[in-house]
């Protein structure tokens, strides 16, 4: 399971836990704070009293009524002039929004409660909805420059204010956003900066949340040792708070130990040490089974990722295994793997169903099952394509939704300054002259701000197809090589008519029909503009079949890829590319390749 969604779902986790120890009590205050406020007139009391009951009501099952009690809040505080209620209410409205996953809302209002907190001057307020802010950048939008810059705005307040428990949860963030960009060197140093403050401060819950976090990062930059280390340092850390600590902690830490072992084991497997991989696959397993106990009595959330780690835990042993353990130690694997699918399904997670998928074509192919395998691989590639896909749509909405708002503000704007030069005018005319030219300036202006947006929206429309096309070229070269193996693995037993069938539907799976190529051309047009423009111009007759060449000639395609994207054979690819460089009369010493690049 990827960094930040364990991240993310133990921080829900965490939410959820809350919530359920707190619900009798919640309501006992629900009901009190609804006696005081039929008694109260329209005072600063009373906003608070909203307020308070407002964000009782968000942690009970009765979150719907949570809203409207925080609008009325705001409503009040604006109407009595309150500006510091008017700020928490608003403020409260975005935790609500974030709750319901309306991101954009939440963020909307984030943002006006934080202009409302430093015109008071109220920089705890205004650094805790920063770091709010960048939270929901990081974790749920995954903007991360806005999220660097936000956590740096909370991290300024805290600092004037001298509080150094939000200064080291602004270092902690700030170092799992670095992580998230690639930027190593800098996590760490945020990273160890928040430990070394939690570990002053006597935070024994922080410090070995993030030990954890530090220990990931030392697993991925391959320092398995010192990741181990870090990790256990965390394991002691939650076994010693006991019931003080929260009930994510030791299980969480158990996954993270297990995972590094893991590690270690591939590695001795490389290495051709099977005994050393053999005794850390081992211990991996120990880890795994331990967090999946913890969860099985509640110590945990139940998820999805503990299935699938056993099941690739066993597949690793089954490497190193005799024959006859090999296969029982994969249908294990493959039954862990498919609850942890189900599980997946169940939370409505595509990401982990397409890595359950991922994971059964590898058990299927090494039990043999090569029709499974293909039908898990169609999967697979579905739930891939379907997250690239949900992603550009939802990136390219954002950005049209972004682009209209912008317009529309701007047009609003514009006319609003036009009607008051106009009454300008009717009260001054000497004013005239002067009016005229602030209008043009402002039209200037204003046409200038639409010519950057456009630029803006075509800029990231070619960096969304430039995306697809690089996801289109990657199914190619994936599919391909699964069609390799499958073959390779299906020719090797004993010929039959339905493993030819199977290899014929596979190669069936990877020619470029007509639909698939204006698909693609389309792509291909919005990343390299001009490019079949320009080879007409270097051969006027040339045909599609080579325009077809010709572009994947450009994406760098091997001969074997190209033979199986066209569905020829590799002997055909040759002959076309042979007729293309002599479509284009280049010279026998001049490269096809070299040319087509530089178009």
């Amino acid at each position: 399971m990827p960094f930040k969604s364990i991240l993310l779902a133990i921080l829900m986790m965490y939410s959820v836990q809350g919530y359920t120890q707190n619900n009798i009590r919640d309501s006992l205050r629900i009901d009190s704070l609804k006696k005081v406020l039929q008694t109260q007139e329209d005072d600063t009391n009373k906003v608070n009293t909203l307020i308070e009951l407002s964000k009782n009501l968000a942690r009970s099952e009765h979150g719907e009524n949570a809203f409207q009690y925080a609008s009325n809040a705001s409503l009040l505080a604006e109407k009595i002039n309150f500006p510091g209620g008017k700020g928490k209410a608003v403020n409260l409205i975005g935790l609500i929004y974030r709750s319901q996953k309306n991101y954009p809302g939440s963020l909307h209002n984030y943002f006006a409660a934080i202009k409302i907190f430093e015109e008071t001057g109220d920089n705890q307020q205004a650094g805790n909805t920063y770091l709010e802010v960048a939270s929901i950048l990081y974790y749920n939008v995954e903007n991360y420059p806005e999220a660097l810059q936000n956590c740096f705005s909370g991290l300024k307040c805290f600092e004037e204010l001298g509080n150094n428990w939000e200064i080291a949860d602004c270092h902690l963030l700030l170092g799992m956003i670095y992580n998230a960009q690639g930027e190593e060197s800098t996590a760490l140093k945020n990273l160890l900066e928040a430990l070394k403050t939690f570990e002053t401060i006597g935070d024994s819950i922080k410090v070995a949340y993030t030990d954890n976090v530090i220990g990931e990062l030392y697993r991925n930059q391959g320092k398995y040792e010192q990741a181990l280390q870090t990790h256990f340092v965390a394991l002691k850390f939650y076994e010693a708070l006991g019931s003080r600590g929260p009930n994510f902690g030791v299980a969480w830490t158990y996954g993270e130990i297990g995972e590094v072992f893991e590690k270690l084991g591939e590695k001795s497997l490389i290495e051709g040490d099977t005994l050393s991989a053999s005794e850390k696959f081992a211990q991996a397993l120990t880890y795994y089974e331990r967090r999946l106990n913890l969860e099985r009595v509640g110590n945990m959330g139940p998820s999805e990722s503990s299935s699938n780690d056993l099941g690739n835990i066993y597949m690793q042993l089954s490497k190193i295994s005799s024959p006859d353990i090999k296969a029982q130690r994969l249908l294990i694997a493959k039954s862990y793997l498919e609850k942890g699918l189900q599980a997946s399904m169940a939370m409505g997670n595509k990401d982990g169903i397409k890595l359950s998928y991922q994971s059964l074509v590898k058990t299927d192919s090494m039990l043999g099952d090569y029709k499974q395998a293909f039908e898990h691989y169609r999967l697979y590639i579905l739930y891939r394509d379907s997250l690239v896909n949900e992603t550009a749509t939802k990136k390219s909405l954002q950005l049209k939704m972004q682009y209209e708002s912008d317009k529309k503000d701007a047009a609003a704007k514009a006319e609003l300054q036009e009607r008051n030069l106009i009454i300008a005018a009717i009260l001054l005319l000497g004013a005239i002259a002067l009016l005229v030219i602030n209008r043009q300036r402002l039209k200037l202006k204003y046409r200038q701000k639409l010519l950057e947006q456009d630029k803006l929206r075509v800029e990231q429309e070619m960096e969304s197809a430039t995306e697809q096309l690089k996801m289109f070229t990657q199914n190619i070269v994936e599919k391909t090589s699964l069609i390799d193996k499958l073959e390779q693995q299906v020719k090797a037993n004993e010929y039959n008519a339905d493993k030819n069938q199977l290899i014929e539907e596979l190669s069936h799976q990877t020619i470029l029909t007509d639909d698939d190529w204006l698909t693609f051309k389309a792509l291909f047009e919005k990343t390299h503009p001009g490019f079949f423009t320009k080879l007409k111009e270097q051969a006027n007759d040339i045909t599609v079949a080579e325009q077809r060449m010709a572009a994947l000639t450009r994406l760098h395609l091997t001969t074997k890829q190209m033979a199986a994207v066209l569905g020829i054979s590799p002997n055909s690819v040759n002959k076309a590319k042979q007729r293309l460089r002599l479509r284009v009369n280049l010279k026998p010493e001049e490269s096809i390749e070299k040319l087509i690049s530089e178009i």
